[in-house]
């Protein structure tokens, strides 16, 4: 992968759609951004912003596309990732020396530093580069001169490359981020211009798995034993904004959701994730026009679990199976609050006083 991206990085626009084209793109996220992604000062600098730390002043729906802190890494696990990667580094570098190490190679970037990397070598990455030789010349100097170089490269060709290249680099962009994600603002590479938004941003909504959250606000007083009334499971504050988003773009093509449902005192919140009774996964497969669906239980072993399950799974089919009109290629709102309906209605089906679960 280094290698890779060294050569990349030297690319001009002069080279752009041949090269690029006869080469498959990274798997990494922050690597497409920063490499096969790089355009115009302007719009780079949009880039390069995605790849800041997490910033505390934002919720985790806005960290996901953050590079790492590794704040709470030790030395040993960051010396261990980074010689994993392929790297020789010295055991006395400091934690923050390792921390940017650790980040340039998230970043899909060649570590300059590296004790078996020789002069020659780095002299020809630098005239590579078509980058003047510092003075003096040092092992150092060169390696921040290319770090610097690296931190304001530009490529003028992406939006020349074939619309199906630039597809597969949004989908290497979006398969880098986290399994599940919970309400999402939209990447910074959807942000950049029309073009690039119209193309990025329903990749994006097609291959992330949405994670949502319903409750059941039970009294914070002691309420146990007595008669359950009707069950209404509430989307918690980031669920409500997201379905809010969908009610307003019908077209947005969402193809997995991961819908927790569970049981809090305090309503709005998200609540903890060991409060989570059961989680119910949607799956479009476009090519069968079918939804795949599981019910499963994730933290908590609440009573009577097993039967819930089974009481929800049995109207999951009922609402989303076996039907002509299940046939589809995503999912949409009245998809997502036809599972509700079916956790509800499996919810009262097991339990009949309140505290039952417990």
């Amino acid at each position: 992968m280094p290698l890779l991206n060294s050569h990349l990085i030297a690319l001009d626009a002069k080279s752009s759609s041949s090269t690029f084209s006869s080469r498959k793109p990274p798997r990494n996220c922050q690597s497409c951004a920063s490499l096969c992604l790089a355009l115009p000062d302007h719009t780079l600098h949009t880039i390069m912003a995605s790849m800041a730390p997490p910033n505390p002043g934002v919720g985790e729906y806005d960290q996901y596309w953050r590079l790492d802190t590794y704040d709470k890494w030790t030395k040993t696990k960051l010396l261990g990732a980074i010689r994993s990667s392929g790297l020789f580094v010295s055991r006395g570098l400091t934690k923050e020396a390792l921390i940017a190490i650790k980040r340039r190679l998230d970043r899909g970037l060649l570590y300059y530093g590296d004790q078996r990397t020789s002069m020659d070598m780095l002299r020809k990455f630098v005239k590579a580069r078509g980058i003047s030789l510092p003075t003096p010349t040092t092992r150092k100097a060169i390696a921040n001169v290319l770090m610097d170089a690296d931190e304001s490269r530009t490529f003028h060709g992406f939006q020349d490359l074939p619309t199906e290249l630039r597809e597969i680099i949004y989908e290497f962009y979006v398969d880098a981020f986290p399994e599940k994600l919970v309400c999402p603002t939209q990447p910074p590479l959807t942000r950049i211009n029309k073009l690039i938004r119209e193309e990025a941003l329903p990749i994006f909504f097609k291959r992330v798995r949405f994670q949502l959250a319903f409750f059941y606000g039970q009294s914070s007083k002691d309420g146990s034993g007595e008669a359950l009334g009707k069950v209404t499971f509430r989307p918690d504050f980031q669920t409500t904004a997201f379905l809010h988003q969908l009610s307003a773009n019908p077209g947005q093509i969402v193809r997995k959701a991961a819908i927790d449902f569970g049981v809090t005192s305090i309503e709005g919140f998200r609540f903890s994730f060991s409060r989570v009774l059961v989680c119910a996964e949607l799956s479009v497969r476009s090519k069968k026009k079918q939804v795949d669906k599981s019910v499963a239980r994730v933290v908590w072993k609440a009573n009577k679990d097993e039967e819930l399950m089974a009481n929800i799974g049995t109207e999951l089919e009922k609402r989303l199976g076996g039907s002509k009109s299940s046939i589809k290629q995503m999912l949409k709102l009245e998809d997502i609050y036809a599972v509700r309906r079916a956790a509800e209605e499996g919810f009262f089906a097991t339990y009949q006083k309140m505290g039952e679960w417990e």
